[in-house]
This record gives C-alpha cells, sequence and structure tokens, in this order.
C-alpha cells in the first residue's frame, strides 16, 4: 500500500481499478487468494483465457495465450499441471524461492507449480498454456489412505522439472475436452481422467525418488525410452541437452547417460545426430528445400557443419546424395 500512498502523494491520478491492481501486485503474502485461478484471473487480464469448472475434487482448468512476460503469482493452496501447448516461447523461467529453474518452454512440455509457494515468473516469446489447478488437501486425500496425511505434499519429487509425457499431455487435453462439453457424465468423466494423471504421476514420482531411497536404479526400460526417442523426434530442429532427456527419463544426467548407452550402444549426441541425418535424408528429395533450408529445420548450426556431419555419417555430401536420389 505504500506505493499507493505515495502516488497519492505526487497527485498522480489513478482509478480505483489502478490503485487496487497496484496494491495487490505488491502484497504477496501467504493466502491473499483463495485459489490459483483467482489469483491468475486478477493478474493476467491482458491475456485471453477461458476457464471451467468440473467434478468432485475442485479442479479448474485454464486455456491462456501469453505474450512475453514478468510476473510474481502469491502464494495460494492450488498444485498447478501447467502444459505448453503451443507458441513461440524462445525463454521460460520461475523462482519458487529456492533458485531460478529454466523451462523449456517446448510444446508438450508440463511443470508441476507447487502450492503454498510465491511464484516468480519470467518468460519471452508469446506462448499457449492448458493448466489444471487443484487444492493440495484434495489431490493428498487422494493419493494417501491415511487422511491425516492431507497437508502431505504428493509431488515435491517432480518439483523444478520439465516433464515430457504424452501421455500426461493427451490426459489434460481430454481434461479439457469434457470441461467443455459439459453435460450429463461430464463430472464423472472428468474425475475419472484426472485419477488416471495422478496414477501416471504417482509412477514418475516413484522413478523419481528410486536412486535416492538406496533401490538400485531400474534400467532405461521401453516405457523411458520410448518417452526419451519421441522427445527427439519432436524436438529435432531444436537444441536438446543432456539435461532435457535426463528430464523426460526421470533420472539425473549421469544416470541417465549411463542407461541410455547401455540400452542403445550409442550416446545421446550420437542418437541426435543420426535421427537428424536419418530425417535430413528423406527431405533431400524435395526440391524446393534449399540445403541451408534442411541444415536449419533439423537443428544445425550451420549449411557447413550440415554437410560435415552428413558426409561423416552417410560418406557423400548432401549435394551430392541429392542429385543421386533424383538420378
Amino acid at each position: 500500500m505504500l506505493d499507493v500512498l505515495r502516488l497519492q502523494r505526487f497527485r498522480i491520478n489513478l482509478n480505483w481499478r489502478d490503485i487496487m491492481d497496484l496494491a495487490c501486485a505488491h502484497d504477496t503474502r501467504p493466502g491473499q487468494f483463495a485459489s490459483f485461478a483467482d489469483a491468475f484471473d486478477k493478474l493476467y487480464p491482458q491475456f485471453v483465457q477461458e476457464t471451467h469448472e468440473t467434478g468432485t475434487h475442485d479442479q479448474t482448468a485454464m486455456r491462456v495465450r501469453q505474450a512475453g512476460h514478468e510476473k510474481t503469482i502469491p502464494a495460494n493452496p492450488d498444485v498447478v499441471f501447467r502444459l505448453v501447448t503451443g507458441g513461440s516461447l524462445s525463454h521460460s523461467s520461475v523462482d519458487y524461492g529456492d533458485g531460478r529453474t529454466r523451462l523449456s518452454g517446448r510444446a508438450g512440455s508440463l511443470y508441476i507449480a507447487p502450492p503454498d509457494a510465491t511464484a516468480e515468473w519470467c518468460s519471452e516469446g508469446d506462448h499457449e498454456l492448458l493448466m489444471l489447478s487443484v487444492p493440495r488437501a484434495r489431490v493428498s486425500r487422494l493419493l494417501n489412505a491415511d487422511q491425516s496425511a492431507a497437508d502431505a505434499d504428493p509431488f515435491r519429487s517432480l518439483y523444478g522439472r520439465d516433464l515430457f509425457d504424452t501421455g500426461l499431455a493427451r490426459t489434460l487435453e481430454l481434461i479439457w475436452l469434457e470441461m467443455t462439453r459439459g453435460g450429463a457424465g461430464a463430472q464423472l468423466k472428468v474425475d475419472g481422467l484426472f485419477l488416471t494423471m495422478l496414477g501416471t504421476l504417482t509412477r514418475l514420482v516413484e522413478e523419481v525418488d528410486a536412486p535416492r531411497s538406496g533401490r538400485q536404479t531400474p534400467k532405461l526400460d521401453e516405457a523411458r525410452l520410448t518417452r526419451v526417442t519421441d522427445f527427439v523426434d519432436a524436438n529435432l530442429g531444436q537444441p536438446i541437452s543432456l539435461k532435457d532427456l535426463a528430464n523426460v527419463a526421470c533420472y539425473s544426467v549421469h544416470h541417465f547417460t549411463r542407461a541410455f548407452f547401455s540400452a542403445t550402444h550409442v550416446t545421446p549426441h550420437q542418437y541426435i545426430t543420426n535421427r537428424r541425418i536419418t530425417e535430413s535424408k528423406r527431405m533431400l528429395s524435395d526440391p524446393d528445400l534449399s540445403l541451408a533450408d534442411i541444415a536449419y529445420m533439423f537443428g544445425f548450426a550451420s549449411q557447413a557443419h550440415f554437410t560435415t556431419q552428413f558426409k561423416k555419417h552417410v560418406g557423400i555430401t548432401p549435394g551430392r546424395y541429392r542429385m543421386e536420389v533424383r538420378a
């Protein structure tokens, strides 16, 4: 409120809405907002958003389109599942008081925002989000048979991670679809889909917690390997780091590197390069694409870099390969 008083002192004309927005922006005390949806609606009025509420567990879903921004979201009691569905987000990061976490911003990435913590968000580039918020107490009661554990935080192990799981993304989209349809049975369908999502997340928690508990970490099984390879194929034109892949597999970078090599007999870097070369060979049959276009399409630093890597793997330059394909 001090900022408001200063503005009044210097006789800057503000309407009542401006004054209230400014006061809310500087008041980040826990419990200021009853829910994430309430906070988002008041703090992001400039962005297009659509909200639906259905289900017996106080689920609220929102679709939003956002431009680049910096914003503080005060603490609220909800767990928020934040799925990037599209856009051109070049940078996104968040700080919940334990250090800034950089997020990939790629379509399909899911981030779980913890409850009861003030968030400092920063993003650059337009992007579209699908978010589902649920009170932590509701989530905890569903996952704990002991009702006294309602204040537990079952997803603590997943905070600070980008999660890439096509099943989770699809389930969130189905929840949204049922909410928008409404009608008889929508509540039951939303509840069922939400329980399915919780089951998948519980499995991911177990995968992450396995090394910490002293149990032997499982190998890179088919499900994890599929998540990793699907992620690579979806992002061949973007930089892909070891940390990205490790997050997809829910492993540390060190363990993921060893597990991936054991499962595929190539390093992650070699696998990514092999996939880029394989897909670029397919595109070389298209006469409308230049070598520079193809190099950019598959994440090579330049046409020269593409040519060097292609010749190393195939034995001839991409230009020569194109001529032979056309012959």
